[in-house]
């Protein structure tokens, strides 16, 4: 199997390309994705085709992209992320840059994530409904 990645060096993401594309009738209507969500959904892609051995390990990931192995990881991150955190990127009501995300990954007790959220996003965190830790 070969996997093509297109990568916008300016903080866009990686993606595959679609082998053929379907005539627009036959596709349903685009739905607005945020880059973060296509991010998160990529670092599940490849986790995917990691563990079913299709690609050896993230630095062919990286070489295929022609991205470095650190931007690989930190996409990778993503995944390690609180479910509920997860789901404010993937329905859009957490909205965050890539320098909070990053320094949010580096978290990896998902309480401790959903408290950083509390402290540093506190109306994203109510939407959210995460409650504020210690009082």
């Amino acid at each position: 199997m070969r996997v093509e990645f297109n990568f916008d060096p300016g903080g866009g993401s990686a993606r595959e390309e679609p082998s053929s594309v379907p005539d627009s009738s036959e596709m349903a209507p685009a739905a607005v994705v945020s880059e973060k969500a296509r991010q998160l959904a990529l670092a599940y892609h490849i986790h995917s085709l990691v563990d079913s051995g299709e690609v050896k390990d993230i630095a062919s990931i990286a070489d295929a992209a022609g991205i470095s192995r650190a931007r690989v990881s930190q996409i990778l991150d993503l995944t390690l992320l609180a479910p509920s955190i997860q789901e404010g990127i993937l329905d859009g009501s957490l909205s965050m840059g890539s320098h909070a995300l990053r320094e949010l990954s580096t978290i990896r007790y998902w309480p401790e994530q959903e408290e950083w959220i509390v402290n540093h996003q506190g109306i994203l965190a109510q939407r959210m409904n995460i409650p504020r830790c210690g009082g």
